[in-house]
C-alpha cells in the first residue's frame, strides 16, 4: 500500500465516513461555493466561514479599489448561499489586520521602489484567519475552492504541493507558500477539477457567484484614494519633486512631481520628451530624490537569486537539481536550482526572461499537471557579470554576492 495520501476526494463514495465537521471560506466566488456544495452533499457538517476584509478601517473599501473585498450585496448573496444549503455562515472581520499585514507593506514595497507583494500578503492573511476561526469552533480541517493538490506521506509525516488539473487556473503557488501548521488542516474539494468542470457543476447546482471587478495583482493602483492614504504615511521627503536620470547617472531625463506617484518598473516613456526608445523605473535614489531609468534590458535575465524559499519537504536539498521555472501562466522554462544557506537558492536557465525584482518565482518537478512543486521565492537580481563560474562538473563556485537592494 502506497505511504502517498491524497489530502482530498470530492467523489468519495463512503458517505459515512465524512461525516465529520469542517469549515469551508466562502468568498462568494463560484469556486468556493462549488467547494462548499461538493463536500455539503458528501455530507461533511460543514460551517462556513467569510473573511472580510477593507481598506480604511471598518469603514470597509468604499472606492472598491480592493479584489478579495466583500461589499454589503455580496455578504447577503452568501448568506442566502448558506441558507439555501442549511449551513452555519461566520464572518471574520480583519480590517485592522489587514491593515498590518498587507496595507503596511504595500507603502513599504512604495517607499523603496520595489515589487508589492500586497496580493500574496492578502491570501496568507486570509487562510490564518480561516485557519485560526477553524480552531476556535474546535474543528480539525477546513477547505477552500483553489485550484491544487496536497499530498501527505504518512511514514514521514510531510506535506507537500502539486499543481492540479488546470495549468490555466493553476494555484498551487500560493497554497505552497502556506505554513505547515495550516497546509497539515487544508483540504482542496477541486484539486481534481478543472475550472471548466467547476463551470458546469455550477450551473448545474443552480449556482451564481460574484465575479472580481479587479483582478489578483491589480489591487492598489495609484489612484486619488491610495496615493491620498501613501502620502500620510511617509516623510515628507517622498513628496518632493526631483530629478528623472538614467540608471548610471549618465542622462538628466526631466524632473518627476514626488517619489509617490511611480512604482518600480513603471513605463515612463512619458518623461522621455519625444525620444524613441522605452523607458522603465528600475530603481530610486532616495538622498538624492532620483528617479533611475533604464531600458527593457535591464529587466531581462537568465540567473536570479531566489531568498525566503518554501522548499518542498520530500526532496533532499544537498546538491544540485533540475526543474522547471514558471514565469506566467503559459511560460515555462528547464532550470538548474543550486541550494543557499538562509533559505535561499541560485536558479539558473538558458534564454532571458524578463523579470521584476522582488516578484515570485515557482519551479516544478516537470512541466504540466500534477507537478510536484519543489520551491517558490521571491526574486533577488545578480551581477549580470561575475556573478560566478561554473566548472567542468557543473558545481556552482560562489561569487561575492552583494545582498542589498540596488535601490
Amino acid at each position: 500500500m502506497s505511504e502517498l495520501t491524497k489530502r482530498d476526494d470530492p467523489y468519495s463514495q463512503d458517505k459515512e465516513k465524512n461525516r465529520e465537521r469542517i469549515v469551508v471560506g466562502l468568498s462568494g466566488s463560484l469556486d468556493s461555493l462549488v467547494s462548499a456544495y461538493l463536500l455539503k452533499i458528501q455530507k461533511y457538517d460543514v460551517f462556513a466561514v467569510t473573511v472580510a476584509i477593507g481598506w480604511g478601517g471598518s469603514e470597509g473599501d468604499s472606492s472598491g479599489e480592493l479584489s478579495c473585498f466583500i461589499s454589503d450585496s455580496r455578504m447577503e448573496s452568501i448568506q442566502k448561499f448558506c441558507k439555501q444549503l442549511n449551513i452555519p455562515h461566520h464572518i471574520v472581520k480583519a480590517f485592522s489586520e489587514f491593515e498590518d499585514a498587507v496595507v503596511e507593506k504595500w507603502i513599504a514595497a512604495k517607499a523603496t521602489g520595489s515589487v508589492s507583494l500586497a496580493c500574496w500578503s492578502c491570501h496568507e492573511l486570509r487562510m490564518k484567519m480561516l485557519h485560526q476561526k477553524m480552531k476556535n469552533l474546535g474543528i480539525k480541517n477546513f477547505a477552500t475552492g483553489h485550484f491544487a493538490k496536497i499530498f501527505h506521506h504518512e511514514a514521514h509525516q510531510t506535506y507537500y504541493v502539486h499543481s492540479s488539473n488546470d495549468e490555466e487556473n493553476d494555484q498551487s503557488s500560493m497554497i505552497a507558500k502556506l505554513p505547515h501548521e495550516i497546509l497539515t488542516a487544508l483540504k482542496l474539494p477541486l484539486s481534481d477539477l478543472q475550472k471548466k468542470e467547476v463551470l458546469t457543476l455550477g450551473e448545474n447546482f443552480g449556482l451564481t457567484s460574484y465575479e472580481k471587478k479587479i483582478k489578483m495583482h491589480k489591487c492598489f493602483p495609484d489612484s486619488n484614494k491610495t496615493l491620498e492614504y501613501f502620502r500620510k504615511s511617509v516623510p515628507k521627503s517622498f513628496l518632493e519633486e526631483g530629478s528623472v536620470t538614467e540608471l548610471d547617472e549618465s542622462d538628466n531625463w526631466g524632473e518627476h512631481q514626488g517619489i509617490y506617484h511611480y512604482h518600480y518598473g513603471q513605463d515612463m516613456s512619458a518623461l522621455t520628451h519625444g525620444r524613441s526608445e522605452k523607458a522603465y523605473l528600475t530603481g530610486i535614489s532616495f538622498k538624492e530624490k532620483k528617479l533611475l531609468i533604464g531600458n527593457e534590458d535591464f529587466f531581462k535575465r537568465n540567473r536570479v537569486l531566489l531568498v525566503n524559499c518554501h522548499f518542498t519537504e520530500e526532496t533532499k536539498w544537498l546538491e544540485p537539481q533540475k526543474g522547471v521555472i514558471k514565469f506566467r501562466k503559459d511560460t515555462f522554462q528547464d532550470c538548474w536550482i543550486y541550494p543557499k544557506e538562509h533559505n535561499s537558492a541560485l536558479i539558473e536557465w538558458s534564454e532571458e526572461e524578463a523579470l521584476k525584482e522582488g516578484e515570485v518565482l515557482t519551479v516544478f518537478k516537470k512541466k504540466g499537471k500534477n507537478a510536484k512543486l519543489l520551491l517558490t521565492g521571491i526574486t533577488r537580481f545578480l551581477p549580470k557579470d561575475s556573478v560566478g563560474e561554473q566548472n567542468e562538473e557543473d558545481e556552482v563556485v560562489d561569487a561575492k554576492i552583494d545582498y542589498t537592494r540596488s535601490f
